[in-house]
C-alpha cells in the first residue's frame, strides 16, 4: 500500500525496468485524461492487480492475462471473495453456474454470485459517484498480416524478440532463488533454455505425475543445463487425506474465487515439495505458460482461418464446453453467450481478421481464467509468478504470424526444436509432439466429443490421467454423497467433478440460490 491510495499485488515492467510502487502511483495519477491512462497501461509488462484512488474516482486494474484477480461491487473490492463476511448474504447465479460446470469458469465480468464481478484480463474499470465504467485497455484482436514473409525471417525476428525478453526479465532474476516446472513439452523446456541464456543458475526444476516419458525427457534437460532436478510421483498415497487438510481448504477457495476451477494438477507436487523445504524458500516460479497458446495449439485445422462466427461459437461451444453434461436449453444459451461475445469483440478492432476473435476469447477467458488460474498453486505457497512467454513482445510477434504457420504450431515447434534446442543438446529423438495426423485426430475428436458416449469419455479420462485425477476426484465425489444422498453424477470429466465439488461447497456457504 502506497500513502493509503494505491494497493500493488505483483510487479509491473515499464520501458525495460520495474516500476516502484511510488513510480507507478506518479505515473497513473499524472495522467489526466482516461484514454492516456488505457494507453500507458497497454505499454506495461509483468504480473499485476492495482487498486489507486485518484481525485474522485477509484481504478481496479488487472494484468492481460488476469494472473491475480480482483473482485468489486458498488461498494467494495477484494481478492479473496471467500474471506467475505458478505458472502453469506450473497445469491448463487444459475446461468454462472451452467456455464461454470461445462467450461470451468464463468466468462465476462461475472462470477457464481449476483452481486459480484470480477475485472477481466486487460480490462481497467472505474469506480466514481456510485458508477462503474469498464474498458478494455488490451486485447488480441488484429487484422490479417498483409506480407507472408518465409521461414527464415520470422526465425531472425523471433531470435531478435527472445533476447531482447532475455534483457528485460535478467535484472528481476539475478541473485534470486528461480523454481521452474519442467514438463517433457517445449514450453517449459524454452524457458529453461532461456535461464541457462541468462546465465541464471540458482534454478530449482521439478516435474511431477505417474512414470512416463515426460519424467525422463525433464530430467534429460536438467542435467544438460545443469539445473538441480527433483520428481514427485504421484499416487494413491501421496493423495489420501488431502480433503481433510487445512492447506487444501484454503487453497481450493482461493484458486476458485467465485469465478474459476480450483487445479488439482501441481497442487500435490507442490504441498509435497513445500512441505520437505525443495519449495519452502520464498523465490520466482516461472511456468511456461503460455507458448502454445499464442503460438497457435488452438488452430488445429487450416479450416479455422476463414471460419465464420456463427460456425466458430458451435467450434467453441464442441471444444470447451464438455466438462459436464448440459441440456440443450442450456447449450443453447452458452452459444448465445459466445456469440454475443464475438460480436462486442467485432467493435473494438475494423477489419479484424476471425480467427483473432477466436484467439482474444481463448486468451481473455479460458487461458487467464483456466490456465494461467492454475499458477495460482505457486503464489498460495508463497511464491511469485513470472511468465515471460506473455510478455508483449512474443505476444505481437505471434500476432503477425501468418495463420498457415500458426496451425498446429507448426513454426513454434519447428523454431524450438530444430534451432533453439538443438543449439544447446535439448532436442531428443523421444520428444513428445503431436504429429499432423494427430492433430486432424483431435479436431474431430473435439467437434463431436458432445456426441461420444460417456462410457467412451471415462475411458479416455482414464487413459490420459497421469496425475491421479480418477483417485482425487472419488475422494471428492464421495465427500458429496456423504452430503448429499441425492447427488446424481452427471459430469462427463474429472474437472467436471472438481467444479461440482466447488459448486457444492460454495451452495454450503450461500443462502439463496436464484431461480432464473
Amino acid at each position: 500500500m502506497y500513502q493509503d491510495k494505491l494497493w500493488l499485488r505483483g510487479y509491473v515492467i515499464f520501458n525495460n525496468s520495474v516500476l516502484s510502487i511510488a513510480e507507478l502511483y506518479q505515473l497513473l495519477t499524472t495522467k489526466k485524461e482516461f484514454p492516456e491512462i488505457c494507453h500507458l497501461l497497454n505499454e506495461f509488462d509483468g504480473q499485476f492487480a492495482i487498486v489507486i484512488k485518484n481525485n474522485h474516482s477509484i481504478y481496479f486494474i488487472c494484468d492481460r492475462s488476469r494472473t491475480f484477480p480482483l473482485f468489486y461491487s458498488n461498494n467494495l473490492v477484494c481478492d479473496l471473495p471467500h474471506d467475505l463476511d458478505e458472502i453469506k448474504n450473497f445469491t448463487l447465479n444459475k446461468n454462472s453456474v451452467t456455464e461454470m460446470r461445462g467450461n470451468g469458469l464463468v466468462s465476462g465480468r461475472y462470477t457464481l454470485v449476483r452481486e459480484l464481478f470480477q475485472v477481466q484480463a486487460g480490462e481497467i474499470v472505474v469506480a466514481e459517484n456510485a458508477k462503474i465504467h469498464r474498458e478494455f485497455y488490451a486485447h488480441h484482436l488484429y487484422p490479417k498480416p498483409k506480407k507472408v514473409h518465409d521461414f527464415n525471417s520470422y526465425l531472425d525476428k523471433f531470435k531478435e524478440v527472445t533476447l531482447k525478453v532475455t534483457a528485460k526479465y535478467l535484472p528481476l532474476l539475478v541473485n534470486k532463488k528461480i523454481y521452474l516446472p519442467l514438463s517433457g513439452g517445449y514450453d517449459s523446456r524454452f524457458i529453461a533454455l532461456i535461464l541457462k541464456m541468462m546465465g541464471i543458475k540458482n534454478v530449482t526444476c521439478f516435474t511431477f505425475g505417474r512414470k512416463n516419458r515426460e519424467v525422463d525427457i525433464s530430467r534429460k534437460v536438467a542435467d544438460k543445463l545443469e539445473f538441480d532436478w527433483h520428481y514427485v510421483e504421484y499416487n494413491q498415497q501421496l493423495i489420501n487425506g488431502f480433503l481433510d487438510d487445512s492447506y487444501f481448504k484454503a487453497y481450493y477457495k482461493a484458486s476458485s474465487s467465485l469465478s474459476s476451477m480450483f487445479y488439482l494438477q501441481e497442487y500435490f507436487a507442490v504441498k509435497e515439495l513445500f512441505n520437505k523445504g525443495v519449495l519452502a524458500e520464498p523465490g520466482i516460479v516461472i511456468p511456461g505458460h503460455s507458448g502454445d497458446t499464442i503460438s497457435g495449439s488452438h488452430f488445429f485445422s487450416g479450416k479455422l482461418e476463414h471460419i465464420k462466427k456463427h460456425q466458430l461459437t458451435r467450434h467453441m461451444l464442441n471444444t470447451y464446453y464438455n466438462f459436464s453434461y448440459l441440456h440443450k436449453s442450456e447449450k443453447k444459451a452458452l452459444e448465445n453467450l459466445l456469440q454475443n461475445k464475438l460480436n462486442d469483440y467485432t467493435t473494438l478492432v475494423p477489419g479484424v481478421c476471425p480467427y483473432s476473435l477466436y484467439e482474444n476469447w481463448l486468451l481473455k477467458e479460458r487461458h487467464s481464467k483456466y490456465i494461467v488460474n492454475s499458477a495460482n498453486v505457486f503464489n498460495f505457497f508463497g511464491h511469485q509468478t513470472m511468465m515471460p512467454l506473455w510478455d508483449s513482445l512474443f505476444l505481437e510477434f505471434f500476432k503477425n504470424l501468418p495463420f498457415s504457420f500458426k496451425t498446429r504450431k507448426q513454426f513454434y515447434n519447428k523454431a524450438l526444436k530444430n534451432h533453439f534446442f538443438r543449439d544447446w543438446g535439448i532436442d531428443f529423438e523421444d520428444d513428445i509432439q503431436s504429429s499432423g495426423f494427430q492433430y486432424h485426430l483431435q479436431y474431430l475428436k473435439n467437434k463431436f466429443k458432445f456426441m461420444l458416449p460417456d462410457w467412451y469419455i471415462q475411458k479416455l479420462n482414464y487413459n490420459n490421467d497421469w496425475v491421479c485425477y480418477k483417485e482425487a476426484t472419488d475422494i471428492l465425489t464421495r465427500s458429496i454423497h456423504s452430503d448429499d444422498k441425492n447427488y446424481r453424477k452427471t459430469e462427463r470429466t474429472y474437472n467436471g467433478l472438481i467444479i461440482q465439488f466447488y459448486i457444492h461447497k460454495l451452495k454450503e456457504q450461500l443462502k439463496k440460490v436464484d431461480n432464473e
